[in-house]
């Protein structure tokens, strides 16, 4: 691990040098112009790498950190996030939830793990003239109950996973924040 973490360092210095002139790797560059496409591409990829490392590793301690924090088991923890991020789904538009997926890894996994919604509750809603956010609300707290967990947990639930979304992107976490406000 710190193997690779001091050779990632090594390349950004050598694309660095590159870049500023520094090195001369920039003079066999210009003389071979797939051999800069070749270090671009490694760079790239090398930097895309770490950052989707990153999200991973934090992902894998999104779900004990919820069960430690809010004192619930594992299956509760994430039928209770996958409620959370499947209202996101429903309530926003496309671009603004990708904003979210993309930062929680298998986020799909979560919803999957959410008890199903209640398409009695949606309709009831639709008839009233209800938003999708107050029948995205109504199924919340439905799914919380199935899980066997009160409708006062979701604020805990919201605020762990806003909190997690916060670390990997600012405006990924105003997005679900949008969706919960009225639980926090």
């Amino acid at each position: 691990m710190l193997y690779g973490a001091h050779s990632q360092a090594g390349m950004l210095d050598d694309i660095l040098d590159w870049f500023s002139g520094g090195d001369e790797t920039q003079e066999t560059s210009k003389a071979d112009p797939e051999s800069e496409t070749s270090i671009m591409t490694s760079a790239v990829k090398s930097a895309t790498a770490a950052a989707t490392s990153a999200t991973v590793n934090a992902g894998l301690g999104f779900m004990p950190k919820v069960v430690r924090a809010l004192g619930v088991t594992e299956k509760q923890s994430k039928g209770g996030l996958g409620a959370i991020f499947m209202a996101a789904s429903t309530t926003l538009a496309p671009e603004d939830y990708k904003l979210i997926s993309d930062t929680v890894p298998n986020i799909d996994s979560y919803i999957a793990a959410a008890p199903p919604t209640n398409q009695l509750v949606g309709g009831a809603m639709n008839l009233l003239g209800g938003s999708a956010k107050a029948t995205a609300a109504a199924n919340l707290v439905t799914q919380f109950n199935d899980l066997g967990l009160g409708a006062d947990t979701i604020a805990g639930f919201s605020q762990q996973a806003i909190d997690f979304v916060k670390e990997q992107s600012p405006e990924a976490s105003s997005k679900l924040m949008g969706v919960v406000s009225e639980y926090l």
